[in-house]
């Protein structure tokens, strides 16, 4: 249970912080279509994600993120499996 709190917090965390770029970019005339097409150019890295994992969307494309990382817990911590993947 505390496991999917906490990732509820990465994601509402994480999403706030996107938002918060896209407004920031358009205060000059915060307006819905600007705001939106704002959103629609992302290319970023955020602190809450692995390094090298970036935030990318486009006018067609608006999934966030198309890169994964796996892990596996060893009994003690977690640890890679292997290189950040995008299949």
């Amino acid at each position: 249970m505390r496991t999917q709190q906490n990732g509820r917090a990465v994601s509402i965390w994480s999403l706030l912080s996107k938002t918060i770029l896209c407004a920031a970019a358009t205060v000059a005339a915060l307006t819905p279509p600007r705001l939106a097409a704002q959103a629609s150019h992302l290319d970023l890295e955020l602190a809450m994600l692995r390094p090298g994992i970036r935030v990318t969307t486009t006018p067609k494309d608006y999934q966030p993120i198309k890169q994964l990382f796996l892990i596996r817990f060893d009994g003690k911590e977690w640890m890679p499996i292997g290189p950040i993947s995008t299949e």
